[in-house]
């Protein structure tokens, strides 16, 4: 299912940041990441990626691909939405900006 695979890749990217993070000089200082809010970024940038971009992010991301991380992504916000933010309920915020260079 293609759900599933990327849930997995992500679950694993997450590990891999968190590991790669806390293996560098300073690990023991405060330190706040969502891996999930770079998941997510990563996604939206392979959305709208084409050829080896698009195949460097997907490979980054996990075996699943592309196209099955940004359906992961999709699933979780049509989920929050539609769950109508009832008190009690699903709430998921992110808060994303991608800058690019002048240059480009």
């Amino acid at each position: 299912m293609q759900l599933a695979e990327a849930a997995q890749d992500e679950a694993a990217f997450s590990m891999r940041v968190l590991r790669h993070l806390s293996s560098r000089d300073g690990a023991r200082a405060n330190l706040d990441v969502s891996p999930l809010s770079l998941h997510a970024a990563l996604a939206l940038l392979a959305a709208g990626a084409r050829g080896a971009t698009l195949d460097e992010i997907a490979d980054f991301l996990g075996p699943a691909g592309g196209s099955s991380h940004a359906a992961l992504a999709s699933y979780v916000a049509m989920r929050a939405l539609a769950d109508g933010g009832g008190e009690g309920g699903l709430s998921v915020g992110f808060a994303n900006g991608v800058w690019v260079g002048g240059d480009l």
